[in-house]
């Protein structure tokens, strides 16, 4: 039943769509015990999304280096960047984790744990 209310909340708040809101963490010492695993789960979450991240990029980067060696034979830079766009040559930008799924994680469980939804 509590399960129920949460996620029903949750998707009232993510239909609303312009509101914003912020959950509290539970202030009972059974409400803070219960948020350790929540806890550790979200770095281990943030964590992973990171070396996702940077692993992505490092193939990119990868990828790059070999389309640049592919390419390196033409004398002007004008056919050199025809070659590297015609075999799919884009821009590895900066890694950045998506870590919206492990805040969302966090947040049902401080909810499922005694937390509080705020509106701001």
């Amino acid at each position: 039943m509590r399960w129920t209310a949460v996620l029903l909340c949750v998707g009232m708040v993510a239909l609303a769509g312009c509101r914003s809101y912020e959950i509290q963490r539970p202030t009972t010492p059974a409400g803070t015990a219960c948020m350790v695993p929540c806890d550790a789960q979200a770095l281990r979450c943030s964590t992973d999304a990171r070396l996702d991240a940077e692993s992505s990029h490092a193939m990119c980067m990868a990828g790059q280096e070999r389309l640049q060696d592919r390419c390196s034979g033409y004398a002007s830079d004008s056919e050199r960047h025809r070659c590297e766009s015609a075999n799919g040559g884009t821009a590895c930008l900066a890694p950045s984790p998506n870590t919206s799924a492990c805040t969302q994680r966090w947040e049902l469980c401080a909810l499922e744990c005694g937390g509080r939804m705020i509106e701001r």
